[in-house]
């Protein structure tokens, strides 16, 4: 069990945006311990999660004012990106136009035609392809025949700060 000062500095640091391994290390605990307090003390879970909460909601506020402001907001969504990538890192996009997408299925066609001696499975199956290359173009709304698409999986990549840079997240 954790001490009442180890359980203040968990949760001081946690307020900074510090993650639990790091606190751990910091107070001298091992993450066993932390778990068997948690468990064993609702209250301290219930002020270390609040504590997390808040690192997250100062750098918001951040975000926010800033906006508001015209100021420097981009450290902020760093660590928002990376403090919680499923809701607030960005999405790859990938890239495809009608051609690329043209050029697969051709190349599915070529294996089929390959494997199936039977002409009408084989063109049914061909017919049925192109359909749903048809449909992947519309729903996707892909470039049409000889455009393309500015935005790949490349172009996503933010190079104003150091993703290696990042602390381990928090674990719950």
């Amino acid at each position: 069990m954790l001490t009442e000062q180890q359980q203040h500095e968990l949760a001081a640091l946690a307020s900074m945006g510090c993650d639990r391994q790091t606190g751990c290390h910091y107070v001298g605990c091992t993450a066993g311990e932390l778990l068997r307090t948690l468990h064993a003390r609702p209250e301290f879970a219930a002020r270390l999660l609040r504590s997390e909460a808040s690192a997250e909601v100062t750098h918001m506020r951040c975000v926010h004012d800033a906006v508001k402001e015209g100021k420097q907001w981009r450290a902020s969504v760093w660590w928002l990106e990376r403090r919680a990538p499923d809701r607030f890192a960005r999405k790859p996009t990938a890239s495809l136009t009608t051609d690329e997408l043209q050029a697969a299925i051709e190349q599915l066609t070529a294996a089929i035609a390959e494997e199936i001696a039977d002409p009408l499975l084989r063109q049914r199956v061909k017919d049925r392809l192109q359909q749903i290359a048809a449909e992947l173009t519309h729903a996707f709304d892909l470039p049409t025949p000889g455009q393309t698409n500015d935005v790949g999986l490349a172009a996503v990549a933010d190079d104003s700060l150091d993703p290696d840079d990042e602390p381990t997240a928090w674990q719950a």
